[in-house]
């Protein structure tokens, strides 16, 4: 019974689909709540905190489940590796939940940092399943340069990213140049830019 939960490519599918849409959700409210200063709004960081609790949980068992799908030796010391990265994302996820300290660690900045890079992760496994549905790989190259060129527009845009606000326009010829990298940022000037909107590029 086991066996066959565990290698049903349908459940897997829907699973991996879940996994990604909440890796969305999850950097989307991050970089909202900290690029619109909402981050400081009690209800917001309650929520925040309880999304981030819930997406650990859920990565655990993703991981858990990838893991007992795999058969490879290397490959299941990788997946491994990622169950102990979820676990110790849910229990930093819970001990910011609870503001308790069960293990030294800054439980906000180690929530933050290890649910971006799980996020990441999600969305790089649906990119690497993309390239398997038969797109030339011309067509997966102009489409990935797309979604840097409108991710990084949107980040740009956010009132924390500049000290004196950017308009759509500068904002996609700025993000549009960083990516293609023509480096031709005509209005820039250093300390118009804050920690965000470098991270940008």
């Amino acid at each position: 019974m086991m066996g066959t939960w565990i290698s049903n490519n349908r459940l897997f599918g829907r699973i991996s689909s879940s996994f990604f849409y909440l890796s969305i959700l999850v950097l989307l409210i991050q970089t909202v709540g900290y690029g619109t200063k909402f981050s400081f709004i009690d209800e917001y960081f309650i929520a925040f905190k309880i999304i981030n609790f819930f997406f650990g949980v859920f990565s655990v068992f993703v991981s858990i489940y990838i893991y007992l799908r795999e058969t490879e030796l290397m490959q299941k010391i990788v997946k491994a590796v990622f169950v102990g990265v979820s676990v110790f994302y849910l229990i930093a996820a819970f001990q910011w939940l609870v503001d308790q300290n069960f293990l030294p660690i800054d439980s906000r900045g180690n929530v933050i940092f290890f649910s971006i890079f799980i996020a990441f992760l999600s969305i790089s496994q649906r990119i690497n399943s993309v390239s398997n549905t038969g797109l030339h790989s011309a067509v997966i190259f102009v489409l990935s340069f797309v979604m840097l060129i409108l991710c990084g527009t949107f980040l740009l845009l956010l009132p924390a990213s500049t000290t004196k606000g950017i308009s759509v326009v500068d904002a996609l010829f700025t993000i549009t140049s960083g990516v293609t990298v023509t480096g031709l940022l005509w209005w820039i000037q250093r300390h118009h830019l804050p920690c965000l909107a470098r991270l940008s590029f």
